[in-house]
């Protein structure tokens, strides 16, 4: 089912059996585009939010792809024209944008941080012109008063902007505080595995409009392990070769725990969110 903004209540009222995602039921079928940077591509963070998605309920076909490049930011993206013609020739249900990290509090001494929400706001639009549904993924700080100061400002940009929001960093410091866990971030500052399990719950809380149950089951999943590949956002990432292949699973106590704090973030519409 095609997402559209302006009539969502009309769409939810006569989608009944194949269900709103808005609305906290399900498409049988969903098809979701990542923007970003290595922050997204980690870990093969779409796959995780499709994994999670696809538990929510039975039979989802639930498909995923990325624009996606190192150190990219979503006025990058807008530059090269790529994701412009993605969305005019495809037909995505939701678009994930997330900027260069720790934006807004980045350091505006690196072009990639951009000093207004202009770029993002650009993007929001672009994305609802092609008739898709966007979400802001907003990253982290790694210092928790930073992180609170991040989701505050976040929380502010969003609400200006008028978007539903995935506020991972919050998610990732509700985890922290409450296990005492300090390493799901690389000293690269990438999230490890778990730190991309978060960030994927995060963002899956904010596609399906509630919180997650907090007994999910997952099975195994293969990811594909995109750093080191040298992924280009000149072309969608499932017309590139990653470098590998991993299979694993979240353990089901672990799961939980990732599960709460993806609750914890208030990832909810801008007119709703809190800070985190």
């Amino acid at each position: 089912m095609k997402y559209l903004l302006k009539l969502l209540s009309v769409l939810c009222t006569v989608s009944v059996l194949s269900g709103c995602v808005h609305s906290g039921q399900y498409n049988s079928s969903i098809q979701i585009l990542f923007v970003g940077n290595s922050l997204t591509y980690y870990n093969d963070v779409p796959a995780m939010v499709g994994e999670i998605y696809s538990a929510m309920g039975d039979h989802h076909d639930v498909e995923t792809d990325m624009l996606a490049q190192g150190g990219y930011s979503i006025e990058q993206h807008l530059s090269n024209d790529i994701l412009k013609s993605t969305l005019a020739n495809s037909e995505y249900d939701v678009v994930i944008l997330q900027d260069f990290g720790g934006w807004p509090l980045c350091s505006t001494t690196i072009d990639a941080c951009s000093s207004t929400s202009d770029p993002l706001s650009e993007a929001i639009d672009l994305v609802r012109l092609s008739g898709a549904r966007p979400i802001w993924f907003s990253t982290y700080q790694e210092t928790p008063d930073f992180q609170r100061e991040l989701s505050r400002e976040a929380h502010r940009i969003a609400t200006s902007l008028d978007v539903e929001i995935a506020d991972v960093g919050a998610a990732m410091l509700a985890f922290s505080s409450a296990n005492d866990v300090t390493d799901i971030i690389l000293p690269n500052h990438h999230p490890n595995t778990l730190g991309s399990w978060i960030a994927a719950a995060t963002i899956a809380r904010s596609l399906i409009g509630k919180p997650l149950p907090e007994v999910l089951v997952l099975d195994s999943i293969c990811r594909q392990i995109w750093q080191g590949s040298r992924l280009s956002a000149n072309q969608l990432a499932s017309a590139q070769q990653s470098k590998k292949d991993e299979c694993d699973r979240l353990a089901p106590g672990l799961l939980q725990k990732v599960v709460t704090a993806a609750n914890k973030s208030l990832n909810t519409h801008a007119s709703g969110a809190g800070a985190g």
